[in-house]
């Protein structure tokens, strides 16, 4: 057998130095790294940017009316102590400012308006009960949008659950670039939103683009060619059943109840789509994933379970501006199929809220479904600004 080779100590000694030698640089950075972290860390959840907690800062939004980082106010808005109003909903409710809701509700002095674009059931369902857990505001618009219906699971791309979950090891991932940023404008300028004057900007602009983009002949061909190819199928009946809406059983109706349990006022709203999305949103792909093609009878039915449920909780109440089409019928108010762009429909749409005109109940929630169906059914193009169609639309 041959004999182990011998190991030289003194040589091992020096690669072990020369190794820590090589290492330590290495540590150097690391542990930098993590005391710049947790430096951040300490900053950012002392100065709480986002109100989360009982210390800090009490965070200011600069403006209760903020879509592109509705987020990220939520909790300010839910533990504002003044708010008398609060509007949840989504894309079709974005347009409404803090003044607009004073102007539509004369007695609220601090309403807020935490509407944002592409909401999902999830996230909205944590919208809905962060302001049941912590809001002392005694009325409350949700807008009933299809989409907090659909799956319970689905979240809007890049929503900040992670602030409203119960781990509060969750709180740490506002330690980034934009609960950074936030920190440095509440310490400078006692606010951690961006300067509501520009965001408002943003919103104004996204909008007005939207509606230049649809607002031309071109697009209004397209559509008309969506009429003709589904007027036969628009009406198919769908599901007959409010179990077919699993989100608005299961996290919906839940907030509601406790709403209406708190003594709050609670009015929802339905959107005011117009007659033609009805025909956009069971065609091609990117709606039928959205819709189905069954999507005008859902919508009915999803407005007739929430009237029957309304009617048995106090202080609930539905109201709908297309209970007249009319009101839905002209694209040339439209910034798209589904939301309105016109000033004097969109104040039409609050001022509703409290117009027995417009409210629905349980004796004519039929009669209205069978209204805006036959209305749907019927529709042929209307478009006042580019001049097409007849006068009444429907």
């Amino acid at each position: 057998m041959s004999p182990r080779p011998s190991i030289d100590p003194v040589s091992s000694r020096s690669k072990a130095r020369g190794f820590r030698r090589r290492l330590s640089p290495v540590l150097l950075v690391f542990s930098a790294i993590l005391v710049a972290y947790w430096a951040a860390a300490a900053l950012v959840v002392g100065a709480d940017p986002y109100d989360l907690y009982r210390w800090g800062l009490r965070a200011d939004a600069g403006a209760a009316h903020q879509p592109r980082f509705a987020g990220y106010l939520l909790r300010m808005a839910a533990r504002d102590p003044k708010a008398d109003l609060v509007l949840i909903g989504g894309s079709t409710s974005t347009t409404y400012s803090a003044d607009d809701l004073r102007d539509a509700f004369p007695g609220a002095r601090d309403p807020w308006n935490i509407s944002y674009h592409a909401s999902r059931a999830l996230d909205r369902h944590l919208a809905t009960t962060t302001i049941v857990k912590q809001s002392t505001a005694p009325r409350v618009l949700i807008v009933l949008d299809w989409l907090y219906a659909r799956s319970v699971d689905q979240k809007r791309d890049n929503f900040p659950v992670y602030l409203y979950d119960d781990d509060p090891f969750n709180d740490l991932r506002m330690v980034d670039q934009r609960g950074l940023a936030a920190t440095a404008r509440l310490l400078r300028t006692g606010s951690s939103m961006p300067d509501p004057a520009i965001a408002d900007a943003d919103e104004v602009a996204f909008n007005d683009r939207g509606y230049r983009s649809f607002q031309t002949q071109k697009t209004m061909a397209r559509i008309e060619r969506l009429l003709g190819r589904h007027r036969a199928d628009v009406d198919r009946v769908g599901a007959t059943d409010c179990g077919a809406f699993p989100a608005f059983n299961v996290q919906f109706l839940p907030a509601l109840r406790a709403l209406s349990a708190q003594g709050k006022r609670v009015d929802i709203i339905v959107p005011p789509y117009s007659l033609a999305m009805y025909y956009e949103w069971v065609a091609g792909p990117k709606y039928l994933s959205l819709g189905g093609s069954t999507f005008l009878s859902d919508q009915l039915l999803l407005r007739r379970c929430m009237v029957e449920v309304a009617a048995t909780l106090p202080g609930v109440f539905v109201s709908a501006i297309d209970t007249d089409p009319a009101n839905v019928s002209d694209l040339g108010a439209f910034r798209d199929t589904s939301h309105l762009y016109d000033p004097v429909l969109l104040k039409k749409v609050l001022s509703a809220v409290d117009d027995p005109a417009y409210r629905l109940t349980p004796e004519n929630v039929d009669a209205y479904a069978v209204r805006l169906r036959a209305a749907a059914k019927a529709y042929q193009l209307r478009n006042s600004k580019l001049g097409l169609g007849n006068e009444t639309g429907s």
